[in-house]
């Protein structure tokens, strides 16, 4: 699976992807994981295990919890890039909490706190 640095060349992209970032979040709650370094193995496999549900691939947000913690929020979206949801309407998401990320997950990011995942 590769990654896209720069994956927003138009605002209303960005829009987008924030807006299924931001529905992800309201149901992730249930769907933590803390690890101790999140990877960029951790990412792209919880994607693959998504593909039963029609996955062909996600968003990826990164942020700085309150506590000090990376918080990698992921979301699967399908062949048209758009979100995928379970049975119940929930966006199929998971957030990633470490104290860090490792060296590829940060390479991805770059920069930017956000990365599509192909």
């Amino acid at each position: 699976m590769s990654y896209t640095k720069n994956p927003f060349p138009t605002f209303s992209e960005a829009r987008q992807a924030l807006e299924w970032l931001t529905a992800a979040k309201e149901w992730v709650v249930a769907w933590r994981r803390e690890y101790s370094l999140v990877a960029y193995t951790d990412v792209v496999g919880w994607l693959r295990e998504q593909r039963g549900a029609g996955a062909r691939g996600g968003a990826a947000i990164r942020e700085v919890g309150a506590d000090g913690l990376v918080v990698v929020t992921v979301v699967a979206l399908d062949a048209q890039e758009c979100l995928l949801v379970d049975a119940d309407g929930r966006p199929l998401a998971v957030e990633m909490m470490a104290p860090a990320l490792d060296e590829e997950l940060t390479q991805a990011f770059g920069d930017a706190s956000v990365v599509l995942f192909k």
